[in-house]
């Protein structure tokens, strides 16, 4: 799998700090200097005033990832989604994402008989296609974990709610791996709003 920062709000925690002064501040541009950059940020997150850090956000390329996967994450809906279309493209050549439980651990059965399932599924699909069912008709067939690419952006409000959801313990493994590269994406562009420090408070977002 693979996290890629595609783009983000130039400065984003300067965006953050103008949209906080907006609301203490006749000109945010010509602040009282009394506090830094980090302090403001600091009383933000112990004020609860999240609605400014809707003002800043973050896109990401998610590749080589299973569309069980991609299921999940488009239950965060404060989002802007694209994804590879298995209406449009033909997907006999993607391979099947492998959860680690089914790759490491013993089977029960006999293994020639799952991977062979998949081959015929795939058999299947081609044979479909070739005979002028239309791919979005043939895709039925396919397996949830048929690898998947997609384009995700989300303000930082919704980021910080997708990061408490999937980076819990009892988060499925596909899509906490992805969350904690996400979060250290987020932490190098925005270390004062992603600090671990606050993680506490993120439950209020």
């Amino acid at each position: 799998m693979s996290v890629k920062l595609v783009s983000y709000t130039p400065n984003p925690e300067r965006q953050i700090e103008l949209a906080y002064l907006t609301c203490r501040n006749l000109d945010p541009w010509n602040p009282i200097k009394d506090k830094t950059l980090e302090e403001r940020i600091d009383a933000i997150w112990k004020s609860g005033h999240f609605s400014v850090f809707e003002f800043a956000d973050a896109t990401f390329y998610i590749s080589g990832v299973s569309r069980n996967l991609s299921h999940q994450f488009v239950r965060h809906r404060m989002a802007s989604y694209c994804q590879l279309s298995m209406r449009s493209v033909n997907v006999k050549d993607l391979p099947i994402i492998t959860p680690p439980t089914m790759k490491d651990a013993p089977i029960t059965g006999d293994r020639e008989f799952i991977v062979g399932s998949v081959r015929d599924v795939y058999r299947a699909y081609e044979l479909l296609v070739k005979q002028g069912i239309p791919m979005e008709d043939a895709r039925y067939l396919l397996p949830n974990g048929i690898e998947t690419r997609f384009m995700v952006k989300m303000n930082f409000r919704s980021w910080i709610h997708f990061l408490r959801l999937r980076m819990e313990k009892h988060a499925q493994w596909e899509i906490r791996d992805i969350a904690e590269q996400i979060h250290l994406e987020l932490f190098g562009i925005a270390p004062r709003v992603f600090n671990t420090l606050y993680q506490p408070l993120w439950e209020r977002v």
